[in-house]
């Protein structure tokens, strides 16, 4: 699971993507973030912020959906009587809770 985890809080780009070597902030790639609130929201730079950060998003969703799925691999099947929901579950309720919050 560390090598879902570990590059989400530690990398700014995907793992073909060569980081500088100097020191980066936890959850680098949603730093942009914090520029959001001095932008004017009509700017270039207000949308260019926009754009990363919700690519940024689908990084952080795509990463932790991994790390539900190795979770999933190892929780048993049956918790007490009751069926532990599986990882693609997870997913397309995930996908589905995206969508009305884009919308």
């Amino acid at each position: 699971m560390s090598r879902v985890l570990i590059p989400l809080f530690y990398t700014t780009g995907d793992r073909f993507h060569h980081d500088l070597a100097i020191p980066v902030p936890p959850l680098a790639g949603l730093q942009r973030a914090r520029e959001l609130s001095g932008l004017d929201p009509s700017s270039d730079g207000y949308r260019f912020a926009t754009a990363a950060l919700l690519r940024e998003r689908n990084r952080v969703v795509h990463a932790l959906e991994a790390a539900a799925g190795i979770m999933d691999a190892f929780a048993p099947s049956q918790a007490r009587g009751r069926r532990v929901p599986s990882a693609a579950g997870a997913r397309r309720a995930g996908r589905a809770e995206r969508r009305q919050i884009d919308e």
